[in-house]
């Protein structure tokens, strides 16, 4: 019995304990007739008989108790959590107060748990969102490679064929050239086959180390004076004939001033007109070729128009691509690499190349780039001192030598030469070179250091390096060294004379 009760007791203390029970009694009008319990743990031990309640709980005020009302979590005046039950008990009202704080602080850590919940899934969506958009784009760019890989496998194989094909000819031609019974006419049209595949060979060469200096970022723009209308007839010149025998009308449609001078890189300008006059002849089969260039405002438009079989719309964002070629252009030559470098060369000038479909069938190409109007020097013409022609021609190759010997002989200079650093150094000593042509890539030497060394012994003579790579940083090396040139072989005898007379003409200033 007396265990028996022990444990009632233990239990009733425990439950007195976690519920912390507080009883008021009121009378109908909620004054407060009697309180029992810890009434200071909800903060009302202070109220005494008469007081209405409704002041210490506003949650009562409006309520009539006719039958139980349950009212859970209401915040007391400590701020602690209560359930508080409101009964009629005799013509009386009870209020019964039971600790919720733990309920409370239950619901809160389960609120809290669920809006992390909530966060979480967010984020969950969030992350799934850009991974989902993370692999389509690596899907995009998996695809744009895979197309990059097939392009540039069909660029190697057309690249082989595009080579061995002009090589052909050449060699064959060559071989010809050596037999002693060949007539005149032969030996023409054999130099003219050689002439014309070699050109091509270079055009083939030209156009992949011009992709790849574009790619590094190695290519620049050297603006020169130019006169547009010159341009013009020189294009003229090299297509009229060509359109003709394909059965074309070549027209040329000029507008702006015909005398007037502007400053732009004039080798690329060139290199983009024929690269596009010379497609559109070539997949035009009948009708016209046009060339549109207008001048004025200080911006050069050029337009290359054609009746050809036009670009379908499909295919436009491709052909500006490296590597591409349409399906159509299999009876073609090239490699796919012309309207890329094209577009990012008219890029480089400040402008942008596109393309649009002519009403009526054809293409039309165009852009516009800065061309502001210039004034250009005027030489006063003399007479040249014809004493100060003697060159030293250094080189390591045997047959550039000779070749460049025989050129240069023909425009009237007096040409020595040297394999190397010492046999120069031999040579200069002995001849006092008016001029020096120096390759920058020596066998075992650098012609920069050579250039160098001159420049450092007081040589006040032209000197122009020479080499067969056109990155910007061997331009760079080389006038850096102290050369007065930079030129990217094969150089054309009248460029070469050109360059040669104009530094004799000035002394030893820089050009560039």
């Amino acid at each position: 019995m007396t265990s028996s009760f022990s444990i009632i007791r233990y239990l009733r203390e425990v439950l007195f304990d976690q519920q912390r029970p507080c009883f008021l009694l009121l009378d109908g009008e909620f004054r407060l007739l009697r309180l029992l319990g810890d009434a200071d743990y909800y903060g009302y031990g202070d109220l005494v008989p008469g007081d209405d309640c409704r002041d210490a709980l506003p949650v009562l005020i409006g309520l009539t108790a006719e039958e139980a009302i349950h009212l859970p979590m209401v915040e007391t005046a400590t701020g602690r959590a209560a359930d508080l039950l409101l009964a009629p008990v005799a013509g009386k009202l009870g209020l019964l107060l039971t600790d919720a704080s733990r309920e409370r602080a239950s619901r809160q850590v389960a609120r809290q748990q669920a809006n992390e919940v909530r966060l979480l899934h967010k984020e969950q969506q969030k992350l799934l969102l850009e991974l989902r958009k993370a692999r389509d784009e690596l899907e995009i760019k998996h695809r744009r490679a895979e197309d990059a890989s097939r392009m540039k496998s069909r660029f190697i194989a057309s690249l082989s064929h595009e080579l061995r094909t002009p090589l052909t000819g050449i060699l064959g031609h060559a071989g010809l050239l050596t037999d002693p019974q060949g007539d005149v006419d032969a030996v023409s049209e054999s130099v003219r086959v050689i002439e014309s595949n070699a050109n091509h060979l270079l055009s083939l060469v030209d156009n992949v180390l011009d992709q790849a200096s574009l790619e590094m970022g190695q290519l620049v723009l050297h603006p020169v004076p130019l006169r547009p209308s010159a341009m013009c007839r020189d294009v003229q010149s090299m297509f009229g004939p060509l359109a003709k025998a394909r059965g074309l009308e070549f027209r040329l449609h000029r507008r702006g001033s015909s005398s007037a001078w502007t400053e732009i890189d004039a080798t690329r300008l060139r290199q983009v007109v024929i690269n596009l006059v010379g497609n559109a002849i070539k997949y035009t089969d009948r009708g016209f070729v046009a060339l549109i260039l207008t001048w004025g405002q200080g911006r050069l438009e050029v337009g290359v128009s054609d009746s050809g079989p036009g670009i379908p719309a499909s295919a436009r964002e491709r052909i500006f691509m490296p590597f591409h070629r349409e399906q159509n252009a299999g009876g073609t030559r090239g490699t796919g690499l012309g309207l890329a470098i094209s577009a990012q060369l008219v890029e480089l000038m400040g402008g942008r190349l596109e393309l649009e479909n002519r009403p009526g069938g054809g293409s039309v190409f165009r852009f516009s780039v800065p061309a502001p109007a210039i004034v250009p020097a005027i030489r006063t013409k003399g007479v040249e001192d014809t004493s100060a022609r003697r060159i030293l021609l250094v080189d390591d190759s045997s047959d550039i030598r000779a070749l460049y010997t025989r050129l240069l002989e023909k425009e009237g200079f007096e040409v020595d030469s040297a394999a190397d650093e010492p046999e120069a150094w031999h040579r200069f000593e002995d001849k006092r070179p008016d001029l020096m042509i120096v390759d920058l890539y020596l066998a075992e030497w650098e012609g920069s250091g050579l250039v160098r060394r001159l420049r450092g012994r007081g040589y006040n003579g032209g000197i122009v390096s020479w080499s067969a790579s056109s990155l910007r940083e061997d331009r760079h090396c080389a006038l850096d060294a102290g050369a007065d040139a930079f030129l990217v072989k094969p150089v054309e005898p009248s460029v070469m004379s050109a360059t040669l007379n104009e530094i004799l003409r000035r002394g030893s200033g820089t050009a560039e």
